[in-house]
């Protein structure tokens, strides 16, 4: 059976609650920091801290900040994709089988390398080796051997 302890705990002692010096004026929400009552000030209520509007590029480098993700105004936005283009999703493809067929040749190594090592036997699997590599390099198609 687990112990436990039998005398009674200590009255609570905790430390003060944090003070949040930065208060909202139009919806009292409070902040610890500056930078986020003036990010919250942009991106909830579009206002600078003195209640003046702020511009798009503001509102924008405000965004960039947010834990929410980026906001952006519709009129700041393209109609392009800027994530993945067919030029970068195509190196990346090809890239992602480059690992797998190293991944595949690490494999393959590792299955045929004997345990019990003699000369022979190394030198089996050094020429079975150098075989399936030209035989490799002789395949000219993207597709896996």
């Amino acid at each position: 059976m687990a112990r436990t302890k039998n005398t009674t705990r200590k009255a609570p002692n905790r430390p003060q609650r944090a003070t949040r010096p930065f208060v909202c004026n139009v919806c009292s929400r409070e902040f610890g920091q500056s930078t986020n009552y003036y990010r919250h000030l942009g991106l909830v209520h579009r206002i600078t801290k003195d209640g003046q509007p702020i511009d798009a590029q503001t509102y924008a480098k405000y965004a960039q900040y947010s834990k929410r993700g980026k906001r952006i105004p519709s009129e700041l936005k393209t109609t392009e994709q800027p994530n993945k283009p067919p030029e970068r999703r195509q190196k990346v493809n090809v890239i992602r089988g480059m690992r797998a067929m190293e991944r595949q040749l690490s494999t393959k190594i590792r299955r045929s390398l004997p345990l019990n090592r003699t000369t022979e036997s190394i030198n089996h699997f050094l020429n079975q080796l150098e075989e399936d590599c030209r035989e490799a390099e002789e395949h000219d198609s993207d597709e896996f051997v």
